[in-house]
């Protein structure tokens, strides 16, 4: 098995925050190999890191995709950020909902495959949850609701964006989004959703 090397979004790599330091040790304990970048860095920098990683990994409260890089790159995004669901191409515009569950509707992909179709728990108190809310991309694969809308899906590479664009890369968006959610109260079922949507990012995944 093929550790995902993650390239990890912050705000200052000198001075991370809790939750930044709370995800990184997630991610971690998940078994990725994890690389730290200033989400201000020169485009040039964040290119560089990108090219010597598997996928990168958007925390919630990371706005500013310099230079466009997580937009064009064609490696594997993962996203908790509700500003990057326009980015990436996912949607027009989101919105947020307490939740500790979700409802598995497809669970044929890499990413749901543990999971039966229907209610499925993923944190310990009601978190702060992210869906798509208008434009959504045509080409996306909804993997689960939030709610009644959609909170973790899925752009295959070529899938076409609410902007009519091909994807450039595999992209996941993760059912928590907003800034203010604590990392900790992902329940195991929601580290598995977590990690395997890292995997089948990087195009790692494992034989189940």
């Amino acid at each position: 098995i093929i550790p995902p090397k993650v390239l990890m979004v912050v705000v200052d790599t000198s001075l991370l925050t809790q939750p930044e330091i709370d995800r990184k040790a997630l991610l971690e304990s998940l078994g990725c190999v994890v690389t730290l970048i200033n989400n201000l860095a020169d485009k040039q920098d964040i290119e560089d890191a990108m090219e010597l990683n598997d996928v990168a990994y958007i925390p919630a409260h990371i706005t500013v995709d310099k230079g466009g890089v997580m937009e064009k790159t064609t490696k594997g995004v993962v996203s908790e950020s509700k500003s990057f669901l326009p980015i990436l191409g996912f949607s027009a515009n989101s919105k947020g909902q307490n939740a500790t569950t979700i409802v598995v509707m497809n669970s044929s992909h890499y990413i749901t495959t543990p999971f039966s179709i229907g209610l499925l728990s993923i944190s310990t108190t009601n978190g702060n949850m992210t869906t798509l809310n208008g434009s959504d991309a045509p080409g996306m694969d909804v993997l689960a609701l939030v709610g009644l809308n959609e909170g973790l899906a899925v752009l295959e590479t070529g899938a076409t964006r609410h902007d009519s664009v091909g994807s450039p890369g595999r992209l996941v968006k993760l059912p928590w989004g907003n800034a203010g959610i604590d990392i900790n109260i992902l329940k195991p079922s929601g580290k598995t959703l977590m990690q395997r949507s890292i995997e089948w990012a990087a195009n790692l995944e494992r034989p189940d």
